[in-house]
């Protein structure tokens, strides 16, 4: 078998910088917002339910659908800038001009007034900044490989540093506890394993021993695997349902019956499955399960997106604008009860709410803490510098991955989990060095994909079963929460894979197996990097005379697939064709790609070293005999 060359497989590389450039995860993630996220949120967030009237016998509800995005235009000082016709909307005019390159968002209203129904069109909510180069600002020239990706604001150009942060959706055990990390839950709780061997239920309210919902909920003998919290629960088994009811509500004081307890635990699933994973849960951490939590592994680790960070300052400000909605609507009602709700809706939306929220965050850099915390993040948004192609470059790519002030030494590592996902070399000096870190080259984030697609094929296929924990394998898991039992967990893996490479499912699923248990992860925010699947560039290359050195090309016919970090610990991954093996399951695609854009365009050798952090690159020059491009542009 002729296998590409090293040149052959640059070229591949090659075709994907040209044609998506530096921010191509920026793009995605921006599109995903504007095509799909912004709609949902405003779908899910927009309902109005209030009672007016002197006995409060009048009923007003409000929900909006219709949430469409228009066409770019030019704003200056709240004011459209009028643009003739045969003049395109375009970046460089918004800089000549000094006004921001905004899209205004219209929706649809339906209120219901008593027995009165009027649905009022075409209402302006607010004005969307758009980042140059996403879906709508299409089609548009790049001058170089870095230049979109970023935002115009009263003629300044403003980019999104992307941070990094903990994993959601997933079992955390750490330390003798246990816990569901889910940004969704109404109330944190989490399991705790006593030194005397007892395990607890806690959350901030107090604690209770964790058999007693086991005992609630008659969980049977052959599901608990532990001995000692079997012996627990035949105790706990003798008192009524009140004695217990008054345990849970003091871990719980909303409980009101045991019916609410699921709901509370894993809000939005089914209360059976809840119940197995809480389960699951106690047994893993009485039989001492080695699954510990490591802060700093890229499997823990996810990166907040524009899509996220926009998303959070889009709930933020989308509450006020329902506050302040409802108290102009009951009160126009009150003073003008026979006149048409029309009028009233008019004046009653404020559509400079979200627009300034939008503005603020993205001209200062201030940007809401995740999961409701209070306080802001600073430096999360900044001026474009536009010193040189490298300073663009590096800005572009960059991730900022903990707190530079803390003196956390784990966070600073070069660790051999973020091989070929981060760049060893290319990091701050100073007290940021280790802090601040750059994505490897042709590495991109996975975008948020629905996980009711993935368990809408599996119950198609047959493959989820009942789920019996005594057994203690083939559990299958999607996104963390337990959804099944199948003893065709392989089976399921590769079908998946499959899918994916033929983009029935999205590129950036991952599944793996660990300890006889199949993980499937459709979250966002997971690094991936691409790699050629051995067995299918076999079959191409047989099946293939011309030679196809097209990245995308090799995407679509799944000779290139994106690997993430979890994933790739089951896989066999050679650096090069002429070190092949058996077990080998997937090659790099090019060598050079562990490092940097910066540091594998503009320092190819030590003798033109540009700082003292790419002093390494020349052990690694003589220890891997790379062949390292001169540029990549």
């Amino acid at each position: 078998m002729k296998w590409p060359s090293l040149g052959e497989r640059w070229e591949t590389c090659e075709s994907f910088l040209k044609k998506s450039g530096a921010n191509e995860q920026n793009i995605a993630s921006f599109d995903a917002f504007v095509s799909r996220e912004f709609q949902q949120e405003i779908y899910k967030s927009f309902k109005i339910n209030a009672e007016t009237g002197v006995d409060n016998c009048s009923r007003l509800s409000v929900h909006c659908k219709n949430v469409s995005i228009r066409k770019c235009i030019l704003l200056n000082n709240d004011i459209d800038v009028h643009i003739p016709s045969q003049v395109k909307v375009s970046d460089n005019l918004a800089r000549l001009l000094k006004c921001s390159l905004v899209a205004p968002v219209y929706l649809t209203l339906c209120l219901k007034f008593n027995e009165s129904i009027e649905e009022i069109r075409d209402i302006l909510l607010c004005y969307l900044p758009i980042m140059v180069g996403s879906c709508l600002t299409l089609p548009r020239k790049k001058s170089n490989l870095c230049d979109e990706g970023f935002f115009i604001l009263n003629g300044s150009e403003k980019t999104i540093v992307v941070q990094q942060r903990k994993v959601n959706r997933m079992i955390k055990i750490n330390n003798q506890r246990a816990e569901y990390v889910c940004k969704k839950n109404k109330c944190r709780w989490w399991l705790e394993k006593s030194e005397q061997g007892k395990l607890y239920l806690n959350s901030k309210h107090g604690k209770c021993l964790a058999v007693v919902l086991l005992s609630e909920y008659c969980i049977g003998e052959n599901q608990i695997l532990n001995s000692d919290l079997q012996l627990e629960k035949n105790e706990v088994d003798n008192q009524s349902q009140v004695e217990r009811l008054l345990e849970i509500r003091k871990v719980f004081p909303m409980v009101n019956t045991s019916s609410d307890i699921p709901h509370i635990l894993f809000p939005n699933f089914v209360s059976t499955l809840s119940l197995s994973q809480y389960t699951h849960m106690c047994n893993m951490l009485m039989n001492d399960e080695t699954n510990h939590w490591d802060r700093d592994h890229l499997h823990y680790k996810r990166v907040e997106m524009p899509s996220e960070l926009l998303l959070m300052v889009l709930k933020k400000s989308l509450k006020r604008v329902l506050n302040s909605f409802k108290k102009r609507m009951l009160n126009f009602i009150e003073r003008y009860p026979n006149k048409p709700l029309l009028t009233g809706v008019h004046r009653a939306l404020d559509n400079r709410v979200i627009t300034e929220a939008f503005f603020y965050s993205l001209q200062t850099g201030n940007f809401p803490n995740p999961n409701g915390q209070q306080g802001i993040r600073t430096g999360v948004s900044q001026q474009r510098s536009n010193y040189n192609l490298s300073s663009i470059l590096s800005q572009s790519r960059r991730l900022v991955s903990g707190d530079s002030k803390r003196s956390i030494i784990g966070q600073r590592e070069v660790r051999s989990d973020t091989f070929g996902y981060l760049c060893a070399f290319d990091t701050q000096e100073g007290k940021a060095c280790g802090c601040s870190k750059h994505m490897s080259t042709l590495t991109t984030v996975s975008i948020e994909f629905e996980d009711s697609i993935i368990r809408q094929i599996l119950e198609e296929k047959n493959f989820l079963g009942d789920i019996d924990l005594s057994l203690d394998k083939n559990l299958i898991f999607i996104n963390g929460f337990m959804y099944g039992q199948s003893d065709k967990i392989d089976e399921i893996g590769e079908l998946l894979r499959q899918y994916r490479r033929i983009s029935i499912i999205d590129k950036g699923v991952s599944v793996h197996k660990k300890k006889g248990h199949l993980y499937i992860r459709s979250d966002c925010g997971r690094i991936l990097r691409p790699l050629f699947h051995l067995k299918n560039l076999y079959e191409f290359l047989v099946r293939t005379d011309e030679n196809d050195n097209d990245f995308f090309s090799l995407l679509q016919n799944g000779v290139i697939e994106y690997i993430d970090s979890s994933e790739e610990n089951e896989m066999l991954v050679s650096t090069n064709f002429d070190t092949l093996t058996r077990e080998t399951t997937h090659v790099e695609l090019h060598p050079s790609l562990m490092l940097s854009m910066n540091a594998l365009a503009n320092n190819p050798y030590c003798e033109h070293n540009q700082g003292p952090r790419y002093v390494l690159l020349k052990k690694l020059y003589y220890v891997t005999k790379l062949t390292i491009p001169t540029s990549i542009d």
